[in-house]
């Protein structure tokens, strides 16, 4: 797969733009769910830390401090052990940089993802593993936003506590390319950061509740 394209792609489109890439998957996965009845959608809350840009000028160091996160899973059987899906998740952070111009400046950073789940047998618990690839959309305050390819890998197990209803706890990693250039948070011609990094990480462990449709 051409991730340089797909990079690109995301990088020239606002996620404005991208509102119809994002309906059109959702309808479909909807459209599936109602042929298989079988449905789910989690909202959660989590905890996410790591992230770091190395300023190849500079030489520094600059983190995202830790925080929570929320989100929202859509997911929709695939086959008997495996499903499809999307998930929207969102943190509003700030960049960590003593002396630099980014010192504690707010960052909303927002992932919207596409993929699958493979469910392993369990009696009562039915762990996971969950892989996607999607786009991740940086907003600092008051600069340009960032628009980057994305793809997340974790586990979990998902556990039933009622007809409908299921406790889902999980961990995942989001990573970024940062490939294409290293010029980052601009406004007006001039850039806030020269990434010499390649990939920017970030960890998240999260809890949701899940209803069953």
């Amino acid at each position: 797969m051409d991730y340089t394209k797909i990079e690109k792609y995301f990088m020239l489109n606002s996620p404005v733009k991208n509102i119809p890439f994002i309906a059109l998957a959702l309808v479909s996965l909807m459209m599936v769910s109602t042929y298989s009845m079988a449905t789910e959608v989690t909202v959660y809350t989590g905890y996410r830390g790591g992230g770091d840009f190395k300023d190849e000028i500079t030489g520094e160091t600059i983190s995202l401090d830790e925080g929570g996160s929320v989100g929202i899973i859509l997911n929709v059987p695939y086959s008997y052990d495996t499903e499809m899906e999307f998930i929207y998740s969102t943190q509003s952070t700030k960049l960590e940089a003593t002396g630099s111009t980014v010192d504690n400046l707010n960052i909303d950073i927002d992932y919207i993802q596409l993929g699958g789940t493979y469910l392993f047998p369990g009696d009562n618990v039915t762990p996971y593993f969950v892989a996607t690839l999607g786009m991740v959309h940086f907003k600092p305050e008051n600069l340009n936003s960032e628009n980057r390819f994305s793809f997340t890998i974790g586990g979990g197990a998902k556990i039933p506590f009622a007809k409908r209803f299921a406790l889902r706890l999980e961990g995942r990693a989001f990573m970024t390319s940062l490939s294409s250039g290293g010029a980052l948070f601009c406004s007006n011609g001039q850039c806030s950061i020269a990434a010499s990094t390649s990939l920017f990480a970030q960890l998240e462990a999260s809890a949701g509740l899940t209803i069953k449709f």
